[in-house]
C-alpha cells in the first residue's frame, strides 16, 4: 500500500471533490472520520472505541478512508452480506479508482459459500450430470483450474453460475466438516483456501460477523495457529449491535437429528464405495445408532433443559456418543485400504477426501454431545423447533442448543483485557514480539489491535453506551456519538395515541381490537406507504386478515413469500402496505415515500420464557441486580431504535413513526426510552397525524 499523495481524510475529500463533480461533503461524516483517524493513531484513551453514527452519516467511507490511509492491515466486519457486498464490490473499488492511493482489498466469506473440489469429485460418482456441469464451468473460466475461477465467484449467490441452490449445497462443506487443507487431497487448489490467502495478503479484507467470530474463536483455542485472517492492526466492526448474537452462536453448540443421521448415511456410502469387508458390521452399527438418535428425538420437548432434564437424557446421549466412537473407529480402520493398488489416482484422491471429511464429522459430533452433557452454569441448554421452507412446503424439526449465557465475560477475558495472565507463559513473561503468547497481545494473538465498533444504535437511557459496552465485555473504551444528519423536527413525527389502553394482560382484547382499528386509520392517513411491525405473528395475522380486505392498497404479509421478495414488491409499489414482524425492524432500507409510515404495535420486549433471556435474567438476579432496568429495557430500546430507523433514510424522507403503546408516556421507563429515540415532535391524536401528512404534501 502506498499513501504518498493523500495523507488524511480532509485531503481525501479534496481529491475526491476534484475528480468527481457533484461529490458531496458531509459534516457528520467528517467528524466521524476525524475521530477514527485519531483512534487509529493511538490518540484515544483506549485502543477500543464505541462509535455511534446514524443512518445518512456515510460511515462506510468515514472509516474506510482513514483505515486505508493509515497504511495498516485492516479487517472490516459487517452483520449482513448486503453491507459486506456493498463495501467489497462498490465502496472499495470506488476508492481504489478515485482516492489516488494504491491499496489491495479482498472479501472473505464462510467456507460453505465456495465450491468444494472434494465434493465435486465425490458427487461425480452419484450425480455425473451435475459433476459434468461443474467441470464444464471450470473449463470455461480457467485453463489452470484456479486463477480466474475464484475471481469469477463460485459463491452460492453467483447468478452467472447455472446451478440451483439445492445443487450447490451438495457441492460445498461447512468449516465444521472440512478436514482442513493439509488433510484434503484437493487442499492446494481449494477455492476457500485461495480466498483465505487473498484475504491474508490484502491491505483491507471484508468479512461478516459470523466469520470474524469463528476466526476469533479458532484464534483463542489454538493459540493463533488456525487463524483464517492472520495478523491485522485495525478491526472495524460495522453493525456492531449484532456482534454479540453472532458470537453467541459461534461459541455455542447445536445438535440436529438430520446432522447425526446423515453422518451415518454418509459413512455407509463410503463403505459401499470402498468395498470393505467391514461394510456389513458398519451397517449393523449404523442401524443401532440411527434408532438411538430417533429414540432421543422422540423424547425431546421444546423448552429449557435444566440439570434434571439433562440427567434424564444423559443415558441416551452417552449411548449415542459410544455408538459414534465405535463407528468412527471402524471408519478409521479403512484408511489403509483406500489406496489398494487397483484404483486410479483420481478415485484414490476422492476417497481420501471423503475419509478425512468423515473423521472430522465424527469428531465434531462427539464434541457437541460432550458439550451438552457437561454440567456448567456458563451455558444455557434448551430444545427449540426449527422451521425450514422449500418449494412452498415447511418442515419443522427439533434442535438441541447449548449457548453461552454471557458473551461479555468471554469477550472480556479472551479479546479485550490487556492485563490477563497468558496461558502459554503463565504470567512469567516472554520475549518481546513473541506472538505465541497470544493472550498477552490484545485480540487473540494479534498485537495492539485498534478496534472500532460502529452502529446507528449503541446508546440507551438517553445517550449512554453502558449497556452495549457491558454486553461486549468492554471496561476500558472511548465513545463518540456523531449525531444525526437529519432534521427530525421537520421531517418526522412520533405518534403515541393517548386513547388506547396499555397492552397489559387485563386489557389484551380491548388493546388488540383498538390497535388494529388505529392501524387502519393510520394507513389511510398516509395513503398506504406503510411498514406495520408487530411483536407477535398472531397479532400480525389478525391485523392483516381484518384490514387487507378493507384497505384500497396492495397488502403484503410476512410469510407469504420470501422477505426479499416482499421487500422488492413493497419498494416498487409505492402505496403498498407491508405487515411484518421483528425481522423487518432491522437491516432493511426503504428510501423515499414508499415507507412514509412505520407502525410498531407495542414495545418489543424480549419474551421472558425464551431460554437465553431467562438465563441472563437469572444471572442478573443472582448478582442482586434489576433485570428489568439492566436488561429488558435497554435491550428493547435498541430494537425500538432500529425499528424507528426504518423511516428516515435520506434528507428528503418525511413521515410518521407510530408506537401504539402509551407506556412510553405513562411510565418512567417509557419516558427514558423516548429520550433515547431521535428528537422528534410528539403527537397524540390521529388528527395531528393527518395534519402532518397534509402539511408535507404526502
Amino acid at each position: 500500500m502506498t499513501t504518498d499523495l493523500v495523507v488524511d481524510f480532509d485531503g481525501a475529500q479534496d481529491s475526491l471533490s476534484a475528480s468527481l463533480p457533484g461529490y458531496e461533503r458531509r459534516e457528520k461524516q467528517s467528524a466521524l472520520a476525524h475521530k477514527i483517524e485519531s483512534q487509529i493513531r493511538g490518540e484515544g484513551t483506549s485502543r477500543h472505541a464505541l462509535l455511534q453514527a446514524s443512518t445518512g452519516t456515510g460511515k462506510s467511507l468515514a472509516y474506510l478512508i482513514p483505515a486505508i490511509l493509515s497504511g495498516k492491515k485492516v479487517v472490516v466486519s459487517t452483520a449482513t452480506k448486503a453491507l459486506q457486498d456493498q463495501i467489497a464490490n462498490k465502496d472499495l473499488p470506488f476508492l481504489a479508482e478515485h482516492l489516488g492511493v494504491d491499496f489491495t482489498h479482498s472479501i472473505l466469506k464462510g467456507r460453505s459459500n465456495y465450491l468444494c473440489r472434494a465434493e465435486v469429485a465425490r458427487i461425480g460418482e452419484d450425480d455425473p450430470a451435475l459433476a459434468t456441469k461443474i467441470q464444464n464451468r471450470l473449463n470455461e473460466l480457467s485453463t489452470d483450474g484456479l486463477g480466474e475461477v475464484f475471481e469469477a465467484g463460485f459463491y452460492a449467490e453467483d447468478a452467472s453460475f447455472d446451478v440451483t441452490p439445492i445443487e450447490f449445497r451438495k457441492l460445498t462443506v461447512g468449516s465444521g466438516d472440512c478436514p482442513g487443507k493439509s488433510q484434503c487431497p484437493f487442499g492446494e487448489t481449494c477455492f476457500s483456501e485461495r480466498a483465505k490467502k487473498d484475504a491474508r495478503d490484502a491491505d483491507v479484507v471484508v468479512v461478516n460477523h459470523a466469520l470474524l467470530c469463528t476466526d476469533l474463536w479458532l484464534d483463542g483455542v489454538t493459540g493463533g495457529k488456525a487463524s483464517m485472517l492472520g495478523e491485522y492492526e485495525v478491526l472495524i466492526v460495522d453493525e456492531a449491535h449484532e456482534l454479540v448474537d453472532y458470537a453467541t452462536s459461534v461459541w455455542g453448540t447445536t445438535l440436529r437429528e438430520h446432522t447425526l443421521k446423515s453422518l451415518g448415511e454418509e459413512a455407509s456410502n463410503f463403505f459401499g464405495k470402498i468395498g470393505s469387508k467391514d461394510a456389513r458390521e458398519f451397517t449393523r452399527q449404523n442401524d443401532i445408532y440411527a434408532a438411538l438418535v430417533s429414540d432421543l428425538w422422540g423424547k425431546l420437548e421444546v423448552g429449557r433443559l435444566r440439570f434434571t432434564d439433562i440427567a434424564e437424557l444423559i443415558d441416551d446421549l452417552v449411548k449415542i456418543n459410544c455408538a459414534l466412537v465405535d463407528m468412527k473407529n471402524l471408519v478409521q480402520a479403512q484408511g489403509v485400504r483406500i489406496d489398494n493398488g487397483e484404483r486410479d489416482a483420481k478415485t484414490v484422491k476422492s476417497l481420501k477426501a471423503s475419509f478425512n471429511r468423515l473423521i472430522r464429522r465424527f469428531e465434531n459430533a462427539t464434541a457437541s454431545i460432550g458439550a451438552l452433557v457437561t454440567a456448567d452454569d456458563e451455558n444455557v441448554k434448551f430444545v427449540e423447533e426449527e422451521t425450514k421452507k422449500f418449494r412452498g412446503k415447511s418442515t419443522t424439526s427439533k434442535v438441541i442448543q447449548a449457548l453461552p449465557v454471557q458473551m461479555g465475560e468471554i469477550f472480556h477475558h479472551e479479546l479485550w483485557k490487556d492485563d490477563r495472565i497468558c496461558r502459554n507463559c503463565n504470567g512469567t513473561g516472554h520475549e518481546e514480539n513473541d506472538h505465541n503468547c497470544f493472550r498477552c497481545h490484545g485480540i487473540g494473538h494479534k498485537p495492539n489491535v485498534t478496534t472500532l465498533l460502529l452502529s446507528a444504535t449503541l446508546t440507551t437511557d438517553g445517550g449512554r453506551f453502558d449497556y452495549c459496552a457491558k454486553q461486549l465485555g468492554l471496561t476500558n473504551y472511548d465513545t463518540f456519538d456523531v449525531g444525526t444528519p437529519f432534521d427530525f423536527q421537520n421531517q418526522s413525527r412520533l405518534y403515541i395515541p393517548s386513547h388506547i389502553p396499555e397492552p397489559t394482560q387485563a386489557n389484551k382484547e380491548t388493546w388488540g381490537s383498538m390497535s388494529i382499528a388505529e392501524i387502519g386509520d393510520l394507513i389511510n392517513a398516509s395513503d398506504g406507504r406503510a411498514l406495520v411491525l408487530f411483536t407477535s405473528t398472531k397479532q400480525m395475522r389478525a391485523a392483516y386478515d381484518h384490514l387487507s380486505p378493507r384497505l384500497p392498497y396492495t397488502c403484503l404479509v410476512q410469510g407469504n413469500g420470501t422477505n426479499k421478495e416482499l421487500a422488492r414488491i413493497f419498494t416498487e409499489d409505492e402505496h403498498s402496505v407491508l405487515f411484518a414482524t421483528k425481522s423487518f425492524m432491522t437491516g432493511v432500507d426503504f428510501q423515499g415515500s414508499t415507507c412514509s409510515l412505520v407502525v410498531i404495535d407495542k414495545l418489543p420486549f424480549a419474551v421472558p420464557t425464551d431460554p437465553i433471556v431467562e438465563a441472563r435474567c437469572e444471572l442478573i438476579e443472582k448478582r442482586g441486580g434489576n433485570t428489568f432496568a439492566e436488561f429488558q429495557v435497554p435491550m428493547m430500546t435498541l430494537v425500538l431504535q432500529q425499528a424507528f430507523g426504518r423511516l428516515i433514510r435520506h434528507s428528503n424522507d418525511q413521515g410518521v413513526v407510530a408506537i401504539l403503546d402509551r407506556r412510553l408516556t405513562s411510565k418512567g421507563y417509557g419516558r427514558k426510552i423516548v429520550a433515547s429515540l431521535p428528537d422528534t415532535p410528539l403527537i397524540t391524536t390521529i388528527e395531528e397525524v393527518q395534519s402532518f401528512f397534509e402539511k408535507v404534501g404526502a
